[in-house]
């Protein structure tokens, strides 16, 4: 394989979240075929050790298969790829491509809200913008609280067949 067809994600200096599925997304735009994680040292965040561990087993671990990804633990290989939307956005503008998760997507007759009540109160949900949203939909919207006790992993999530979920730009 390729070096550039290899995404190098090294979680001591990258973050063990939802921003690794931006990264996938422009990186499979870039032809990456294989992620390689140098996995070991954790960059420094706002959240405990053992909340990047549960990170990386129920986000970045299988966010790798839904784009029809493989993966491989080991020394620094392959092509660092930004994790930040800016980067996802540059690269559609670049190419007219933006990796999509390999999954089918179909119109449902309702619409999930995840609320979020996280770490960082500035990043919470407006309710009450949400519940404005929801009177103007035409269709139903089914509120779901952001789980931060027990987490489960995105390849376990149903699939849900909403129309989008307002609040993660990652799924269908």
């Amino acid at each position: 394989m390729k070096p550039e067809e290899i995404l190098l994600y090294d979680l001591s200096n990258r973050p063990a979240s939802f921003d690794f599925v931006t990264c996938l997304a422009t990186s499979v735009a870039l032809g990456v075929k294989h992620v390689r994680f140098v996995y070991g040292g954790w960059k420094r965040k706002n959240y405990t050790l053992k909340q990047a561990e549960e990170r990386w087993r129920n986000i970045v671990e299988p966010a790798v298969s839904l784009y029809g990804l493989d993966y491989s633990i080991g020394e620094r290989e392959g092509l660092e790829i930004n994790h930040l939307l800016i980067a996802a956005v540059q690269t559609y503008k670049k190419t007219g491509k933006i990796g999509k998760i390999q999954y089918p997507c179909k119109r449902g007759e309702y619409v999930t809200v995840t609320l979020r009540n996280s770490r960082d109160p500035e990043r919470n949900s407006k309710d009450e913008e949400w519940r404005k949203f929801a009177e103007r939909c035409d269709r139903e919207v089914i509120f779901i609280n952001e789980n931060t006790t027990r987490t489960i992993s995105i390849a376990q999530q149903p699939p849900f067949p909403n129309w989008f979920n307002q609040n993660m730009c990652h799924k269908p």
